[in-house]
């Protein structure tokens, strides 16, 4: 007879087995696979070559057949597109080879055929589960539905969880972080919800959040984002290039206050965070940047914050409905259908580069009293405009008795009015040549055996005022652009 024990860890083993037999035989847990194959499919093309302007760092990828997202999320392995009219909404893994067309799963919605129409509609993504708000024609103020993310997306379908504090008929725009959900509502009022959404799937656990009112008169749909401490709410309370900052503790938002105002209005765009930026993207006047950055948090002092315009992407294809970061690229969804993306590597800040001219030698051999020029071309790589160009000189001596720094000397040390555009690190930019004026001491080489070096570093800097590594970045500064270029000259000791 077996002891009790034995039993125990035997029956223990037998449970194990079959609990790994059920794992890998059983039910798929992949999110196409409970779905079925008839619900994935193409659901795009390539463009032709004549339907898009091609442009330096964006390109347009696809082009929806009768999708059109009006709102956008990603988990870093999807990207989830809702559009509200059909109702559709779609996976796009971003997993597998796209090929020359958008495969695409669909996934269930909170609405059937009989439902109302909808009028504003946002998703998002929490660490637990998928939330979408949405008005439609019968009810104005927006219903909270929420969806499972595990063991696969979407499977068990929506559940409505509750209504918001209040209407929203103009706009809406919204923020998942954490447990709460930071909701923009435009019209009659304007005002932020927070609304708690717990960390359960129970909707019994969900209470109701708060309202904190920014205006009593209705404003145009603008763009809201959160970072850890701060709601930012961009246009829409006074003025459509109005800031406004609200701050928070714990997760609770206070008196809202006001902060440097935007250079250009914007009208219903799309606010984002990524890797320590703040971004805005579409909502823009024609002629005016599509795509802006900011580091955040945005200073208190307005002269210190500057918005970088980012690479246009192409003309083509109307209003930005929707925009997202998804795995390594920035993802637009145009109202056309068009899809455009670009890699968020090449817009990364410090991408910038300064290519040298290798054929000009970096180390010459040359005698006392020599005087002559040395032309030095370069080519400049980057995200952003080249502009208040100037260059910067270090100069030195070695096996010298005095440190002659005079050596050397810069026929232009700025360039004024040159403005050097955006481009890839693929199809670099020639900059204007730089003339390195050079005239070697006749005391070189008096007391010291070895040979006397005259040594000239030269780099690339833009902007006003002190270094920006020494303000932290904060404007106005000036940044400086590596590598720099090292040239040596050693005089002949006969």
């Amino acid at each position: 007879m077996w002891s009790l024990g034995r039993q125990t860890r035997a029956f223990r083993a037998f449970g194990a087995i079959v609990l790994l037999l059920a794992v890998i035989f059983g039910e798929p847990r992949d999110a196409d696979a409970h779905q079925g194959v008839d619900d994935c499919g193409h659901f795009g093309r390539e463009p032709r070559a004549d339907e898009f302007t091609p442009t330096p760092f964006w390109e347009t990828a696809y082009m929806l057949d009768t999708l059109r997202p009006t709102t956008a999320t990603a988990d870093g392995m999807s990207v989830f597109l809702l559009d509200q009219s059909i109702p559709a909404l779609m996976r796009l893994p971003l997993n597998v080879n796209l090929d020359d067309a958008m495969h695409m799963c669909e996934l269930p919605t909170p609405w059937d055929a009989a439902a109302p129409p909808r009028l504003l509609s946002q998703i998002l993504i929490a660490p637990r589960a998928f939330y979408l708000l949405s008005t439609d024609a019968v009810s104005d103020v927006p219903s909270l539905f929420r969806a499972d993310r595990y063991p696969t997306a979407i499977r068990g379908g929506w559940r409505r969880v509750r209504q918001m504090n209040g209407p929203a008929t103009i706009g809406l725009s919204a923020v998942a972080q954490d447990a709460t959900i930071f909701a923009l509502r435009s019209g009659p009022a304007f005002e932020v919800d927070w609304q708690p959404i717990g960390s359960t799937g129970a909707e019994s656990s969900v209470r109701g959040g708060a309202t904190l009112k920014l205006s009593s008169s209705p404003r145009a749909p603008v763009g809201i984002t959160v970072t850890r401490d701060t709601i930012y709410v961009f246009g829409g309370i006074g003025t459509e290039t109005a800031v406004t900052r609200v701050p928070l503790k714990n997760r609770s938002p206070r008196t809202p206050e006001a902060a440097a105002s935007l250079a250009y209005r914007r009208t219903g765009a799309v606010a984002l965070v990524h890797d320590g930026y703040i971004y805005l993207v579409g909502g823009n006047d024609p002629g005016k940047p599509t795509i802006e950055r900011s580091r955040q948090p945005l200073p208190d002092d307005p002269a210190k914050v500057l918005w970088e315009a980012m690479p246009e992407p192409p003309v083509e294809g109307g209003d930005i409905n929707a925009a997202v970061f998804a795995r390594g690229k920035f993802w637009l969804f145009r109202a056309d259908g068009r899809v455009q993306t670009t890699q968020v590597a090449s817009l990364a800040p410090g991408t910038a580069l300064i290519r040298w001219d290798r054929f000009v030698r970096t180390t010459r051999v040359v005698r006392k009293g020599d005087t002559f020029t040395v032309d030095i071309p370069w080519q400049y790589t980057g995200p952003l405009p080249l502009s208040t160009i100037n260059v910067d000189l270090k100069a030195s001596a070695l096996y010298t008795k005095d440190d002659r720094q005079d050596f050397a000397t810069l026929a232009a040390t700025s360039f004024p009015g040159v403005v050097l555009p955006a481009t890839p690190r693929t199809d670099p930019v020639d900059g204007p040549t730089i003339q390195l004026n050079v005239r070697i001491p006749m005391d070189a080489n008096a007391t010291f055996k070895a040979r006397t070096q005259y040594i000239a570093i030269l780099s690339i800097k833009s902007g006003f005022g002190r270094d920006c590594a020494q303000t932290g970045g904060l404007p106005p500064c000036q940044t400086r652009y590596g590598p720099t270029r090292m040239y040596r000259f050693v005089v002949d000791t006969q």
